[in-house]
């Protein structure tokens, strides 16, 4: 009876119409309580069924055998990625062998086979491979614990497998550690050689194995870097005489830390100053003082040779930062300096260190010199902010969202925002102290800054909004402070806009000041649009104007 009801389930879980799609993938889950992982794709909320057939014995054949079996479940999937755990049994007594798995959902199956070995074997691969001819037993041993069917295992060679597990040898009577000793030799035999199958789409291999997956620099390195960034980083790490797992992590951490700075995703070199204070411990072990760089007259001459170098590792990126800032001193202790920096800007520090910004140049009558080189190559029809964009861009206070294209009418953030203007009127803080629960990563320096200065406020007194588009009469409001803060005062009243009694009642008096200094205007003729969302190219140019007006006081 119990036979043919579940014939009966299966029947109407997999008596459907095929539809290809991407087949399950099994990973051992624990080796030593025969627990497996089924992996699939899935729609959160979709019913799924899956049916693990016995070693010798086809998913037909379940309909009218008992035996055929080993593992059936109805659920629905609980995310899009979906995966689940299943506990193997040798109901056979067949000591393992090789399974398949059918994954059926609402629009049809799909089915992969896997090779899986119980304790029992497992323990006994143990004692083969303790005996005097291990190497003979190699093969066997990853097939026994699942680790068999890759291409990167296919493809490593089996000396060198073998060179590293002899040196580890002999082995405790403990699957669960055979296990592990097995996949690290796996992954060190496989960089060690430089198996190019390692990199999967554009992913290395074993990030789990070599500690990195889901740290803050491996999220970085699949969405920073550059195309041409990561293809380095995956060269880079193939090949090499490791002789433990952590040589290769360290290898991948150089590597990255490295193209962050050198092939970032986006033009300018705005982001070497956020990495070199979100990774400051890292850079400082390798001999990049990100304080020294900070307080440095040349910060951004320092930013931008390294930006620009073909550094292929943290050691060349440190002779770059040690040989512009020994340039630097000597200039300094020289008593040279002074007069030519155009642009350069001081002020009460609230805590940490900032470095001025330096805009532009001065020309040979002593007069400020602005600099319009822009890569960007869509300011068309913006041609009135791209001066703005241009200086803006030069400091690092302002990048493209790629490498040719700022996208001017993209809307700017808050976080974005206090970024750039406290970028341009005062540099890269020091400060990482977090007033706001909701801040993280790169935004956290200059909203702290801004905010313990009084020039940026929150949204309440714990949450800033870093998310959320920055509205007209914001921007202006923390640009008028940022220009009191300076000590500009301005007694010319602006213009009244027709749209007046939408501005908030707090904003008005910025935006008074600020159009009466002609550094905002309306939209159209008579409009200010103050609860509308300010664009990048609408940014660029209110913050570099401000920047112009503090130059020329």
């Amino acid at each position: 009876m119990m036979k043919k009801l579940l014939a009966s389930c299966l029947a109407g879980s997999f008596l459907v119409t095929s539809f290809a799609y991407a087949a399950p993938t099994v990973e051992l889950k624990d080796a030593e309580n025969n627990v497996i992982k089924v992996i699939t794709s899935a729609k959160k909320g979709e019913a799924i069924s899956v049916l693990i057939t016995n070693p010798g014995y086809e998913k037909a054949e379940v309909f009218d055998n008992g035996d055929a079996v080993s593992y059936y479940i109805k659920t629905v999937a609980d995310k899009d990625d979906f995966s689940i755990d299943v506990p193997m049994y040798d109901t056979l007594s067949l000591g393992g062998g090789e399974y398949e798995v059918t994954v059926s959902k609402k629009d049809g199956f799909e089915s992969s086979k896997f090779k899986f070995y119980f304790t029992e074997e497992k323990e006994r691969v143990i004692e083969l491979l303790n005996g005097d001819d291990m190497e003979s037993y190699i093969e066997k041993a990853y097939e026994t614990y699942s680790l068999a069917d890759s291409l990167v295992f296919e493809t490593t060679d089996k000396q060198i497998l073998a060179d590293i597990l002899s040196d580890i040898a002999p082995f405790e009577a403990d699957v669960q550690k055979m296990y592990d000793i097995l996949s690290d030799a796996l992954c060190l035999a496989s960089y060690k050689e430089g198996n190019e199958n390692l990199i999967s789409v554009g992913k290395i291999g074993f990030a789990d194995t070599l500690g990195v997956f889901e740290t803050p620099l491996y999220e970085d390195y699949l969405e920073n870097l550059s195309d041409e960034g990561v293809e380095k980083v995956n060269t880079g790490i193939l090949g090499g005489d490791y002789k433990k797992i952590s040589d290769i992590k360290e290898k991948f951490d150089d590597l990255v830390l490295t193209n962050l700075i050198c092939n970032y995703k986006y033009n300018g070199f705005g982001h070497v100053q956020e990495f070199l204070s979100k990774y400051k411990k890292e850079y400082k072990d390798a001999g990049i003082d990100a304080d020294k760089i900070s307080k440095s007259k040349k910060e951004n001459e320092i930013c931008q040779a390294m930006q620009t170098s073909d550094a292929k590792n943290l050691s060349d990126l440190k002779k770059i930062a040690a040989s512009k800032l020994k340039s630097s001193s000597d200039e300094g202790s020289s008593g040279g300096g002074g007069g030519g920096g155009g642009g350069g800007f001081t002020t009460e520090k609230p805590s940490g260190e900032v470095v001025g910004a330096v805009i532009g140049g001065v020309g040979e009558d002593g007069g400020y010199v602005p600099n319009l080189t822009t890569p960007f190559a869509d300011l068309g029809g913006f041609e009135w902010a791209e001066e703005s964009v241009s200086n803006l861009y030069r400091i690092g206070a302002i990048n493209g969202k790629s490498e040719k294209n700022f996208a001017p009418s993209d809307t700017v953030t808050r976080a974005e925002f206090a970024k750039i203007l406290i970028s341009a009127f005062f540099g890269t803080p020091a400060d990482t102290e977090k007033i706001f629960s909701d801040t993280e990563g790169w935004a956290v320096p200059y909203v702290t800054y801004g905010e313990k200065m009084g020039i940026i406020n929150g949204i309440s007194e714990s949450l800033f909004a870093p998310d959320e588009n920055v509205t007209r009469e914001q921007a202006a409001s923390i640009v008028a402070r940022a220009l009191e803060a300076k000590g500009y005062t301005s007694e010319k009243k602006g213009k009244a806009f027709d749209d007046s009694g939408a501005i908030s009642d707090w904003a008005k008096e910025a935006i008074d000041m600020l159009s009466g200094a002609k550094i905002i205007s309306g939209r159209g003729s008579d409009m200010f649009c103050p609860k509308d969302s300010m664009t990048r190219a609408e940014a660029a140019k209110i913050i570099y104007s401000a920047m112009k007006l503090t130059e020329g006081e």
